[in-house]
């Protein structure tokens, strides 16, 4: 768990026909982008650099079955270090892989062929509360050997005061964002970013960049046709 950029895979690989194939060298997070749309001295600033600024990793947090994760998951811990003493912490059920379905893998119906496979789904997950947000990444590998990442943000709204009533006629900003009296939650994004290092097949790898130059043609009119 590394404390800037959180989980990271090294060496993945595909058995393919009894043979380990390799996929991937380095799959890691590297930065997540947040930036505020909202108005203001006090906010048109804001945009937070979620993995550099305060830590993927540094801010994780456990797990719970049941809720979380499915009951059948398998819970691992992991270790935080304090950028300020250096003390390192164990935290309990930080990690979390379990299996889950994803059939079919493959399905075709015919009068002589009847073929059908299950398909499953391999998940390695964790959490990190960042302010007031908390993001569960899913780490999926497939039996096909697609790798897929997808990630949940929940948590609480960040919320900002304002003049102006909801539906009040008078207002000039941030009129569609209001979660209460007086009180609006700025619109915002999310962008984040991957650092994938590809080993396919080995490390004899080459990146082609094709070029399709259009051509000029004259193309005849429908009366000489």
């Amino acid at each position: 768990m590394d404390t800037a950029h959180g989980l990271q895979f090294y060496g993945i690989t595909f058995r393919s026909d009894c043979e380990e194939r390799p996929l991937i060298y380095h799959l890691a997070f590297t930065e997540m982008y947040v930036p505020y749309g909202a108005h203001g001295k006090t906010w048109r600033w804001r945009g937070a650099f979620d993995a550099g600024e305060y830590g993927m990793g540094k801010n994780a947090s456990p797990l719970k079955r049941g809720r979380d994760v499915p009951m059948t998951a398998k819970m691992l811990p992991c270790q935080k270090v304090d950028d300020n003493t250096g003390e390192v912490t164990v935290m309990e059920g930080c990690i979390a892989i379990y299996e889950r379905d994803d059939s079919p893998l493959l399905k075709h119906y015919h009068e002589t062929v009847k073929a059908a496979k299950a398909g499953a789904e391999m998940v390695i997950a964790y959490m990190c509360t960042i302010g007031n947000y908390d993001y569960i990444i899913d780490h999926v590998f497939t039996m096909d050997g697609n790798i897929e990442v997808s990630l949940a943000a929940t948590g609480i709204l960040l919320a900002r005061a304002v003049p102006n009533r909801i539906n009040d006629p008078n207002c000039v900003e941030d009129c569609k964002d209001y979660i209460n009296y007086h009180t609006i939650a700025p619109v915002h994004q999310h962008f984040f970013n991957y650092k994938i290092d590809f080993d396919i097949d080995g490390v004899d790898n080459s990146l082609l960049e094709p070029s399709c130059p259009s051509l000029t043609s004259v193309i005849p009119s429908t009366k000489s046709l």
